[in-house]
């Protein structure tokens, strides 16, 4: 592997993206990259501690940015037009220019990272997921003692959330079996006309 000019030659390439000094990274080619790197790293034998192969949503923690928003560029949620960020796409070329042993070497250290970071996100969604469904309790007995419409925007400050994750409590509301439970048509406002035991 040598360097020529800030642009990169590979003798064994890990992608056919080959990313250049100080240049953007579209979201495409990042994808693209990031499916390489996974088919690579599998290939020469880079494993979770669980044994399982590394999956593509590890390389988050190797070029920065959050899990979302590399999932969001891998799963096409973004437009095709664009870019990562500059720090991303400088990680990215610093990355790629290191040799196979120093590569693998990265992955290795970075496997515990990635793992606690994600045991640490389920943590988060389950303690998330536990009390919106708590919330949604709440609003909906709000709903039921008010006797008639209540809006998202009162829901919302009774509970001290914000009105949009009023709105998901309030899906939660309209799904539970116990609750007789509806919008009105506008969508803003709430009734719980029974609870079902």
């Amino acid at each position: 592997m040598e360097l020529n000019s800030y642009h990169l030659k590979v003798d064994i390439m890990r992608s056919t993206i080959i990313p250049t000094y100080n240049e953007a990274i579209s979201f495409e080619d990042y994808a693209t990259l990031m499916h390489d790197w996974t088919k690579w790293a599998n290939q020469h034998g880079c494993k979770l501690s669980t044994g399982e192969n590394i999956p593509i949503t590890f390389w988050f923690v190797m070029v920065g940015g959050t899990r979302q928003l590399h999932q969001s560029i891998l799963s096409n949620k973004r437009a095709n037009s664009g870019s990562v960020t500059a720090n991303i796409a400088k990680v990215v070329y610093y990355l790629s220019v290191l040799s196979d042993d120093q590569f693998l070497a990265e992955i290795h250290k970075h496997v515990g990272y990635f793992e606690a970071k994600v045991n640490d996100e389920n943590k988060l969604n389950i303690e998330r997921q536990r009390l919106t469904h708590q919330l949604s309790h709440q609003a909906a007995k709000i709903a039921y003692d008010a006797g008639g419409f209540v809006k998202v925007s009162d829901i919302a400050k009774k509970l001290e959330i914000n009105e949009s994750r009023a709105k998901t409590v309030i899906k939660n509301v309209l799904k539970f079996a116990q609750y007789d439970a509806m919008l009105d048509v506008s969508k803003t406002k709430l009734k719980v006309k029974g609870i079902r035991n």
